[in-house]
């Protein structure tokens, strides 16, 4: 049972990614990520509320600390993240761009190591494999993607998200989780996930008749919730990292559903990158 959340987990994750270049390209990208985060931020709460934890008094007991603008930082780079990603799933391919930002345990575990961190040799392979994996993705020889948009521009996105989301999660779990738990730190990052996308909903072109018209985007936000619920049954004890592991496929996943759906062309250096990626970034999440 375990194994299967953990896989539906990447499945949903992995069709967020594929659905979320398509709606942002056609109701803008404020709209698209602020309907997503309150979504999930909705979701976040009934979870909480349901599981009869004092989770939103131990987050506000917590904002009397000093240490606890490490959690906002840390939310607030995980927020960007989602934002770059989002970028970069409107601007290139999403069979790249995927990969690249879920390589994003290369970061956190460099930054272990500089904070002095062990590992184990399985982990440092990991970390080889997506550094060596994410350069390869960009190696397109027409050097466009859909919609005449340059598939650099979306590498630069997702080489930005992976080192957002590494450097967030690195600190959640340094500041975050321990003052918190695991249920506060993701109500933080969904609370500034939705600022930021309101910010940029704001400040951007934005659409909202077409994102509440397209059919796309409840199935995008269905498929962020579902991944987030199978995540959360799954956690606990042994489970927690069986789960996180098989999650981390769901960059896999993006490019699989790009592949087979969009017909995305790859060149055989650029699946050999996606693998890598995907690869390295399963490992260092074991």
């Amino acid at each position: 049972m375990t194994a299967i959340l953990g896989l539906c987990a990447a499945l949903g994750w992995g069709l967020t990614d594929f659905l979320a270049g398509p709606t942002a390209r056609r109701a803008g990208i404020g709209s698209t990520m602020l309907f997503t985060s309150l979504a999930g931020l909705a979701a976040l709460v009934i979870w909480i509320s349901a599981r009869s934890e004092a989770t939103i008094g131990r987050v506000l007991h917590a904002t009397a600390d000093l240490s606890f603008c490490w959690t906002l930082v840390a939310g607030l780079l995980s927020a960007l993240a989602s934002l770059l990603l989002t970028c970069g799933l409107a601007d290139g391919k999403s069979a790249i761009v995927a990969p690249i930002a879920m390589s994003y345990g290369a970061v956190a575990t460099t930054l272990s190591l500089i904070a002095g961190e062990v590992f184990r040799p399985a982990a440092l392979a990991g970390l080889v494999m997506c550094v060596i994996g994410a350069p390869l993705t960009a190696l397109d020889r027409h050097h466009e993607g859909p919609h005449g948009g340059p598939v650099r521009t979306g590498v630069l996105f997702a080489t930005g998200a992976a080192f957002c989301y590494g450097t967030g999660f690195w600190m959640q779990g340094r500041f975050s989780v321990p003052q918190l738990g695991t249920a506060g730190a993701l109500l933080i990052n969904y609370m500034c996930g939705v600022l930021v996308a309101l910010v940029v909903f704001v400040r951007g072109q934005n659409r909202g008749r077409a994102l509440l018209g397209s059919p796309r985007v409840f199935a995008q936000a269905a498929a962020s919730i579902t991944a987030l619920a199978c995540l959360a049954a799954g956690t606990g004890g042994s489970s927690t990292a069986v789960v996180t592991v098989l999650s981390s496929l769901s960059g896999g996943v993006t490019a699989l559903l790009a592949r087979v759906f969009r017909k995305e062309q790859l060149s055989s250096v650029q699946v050999l990158g996606v693998v890598g990626s995907t690869v390295g970034a399963t490992v260092l999440s074991m």
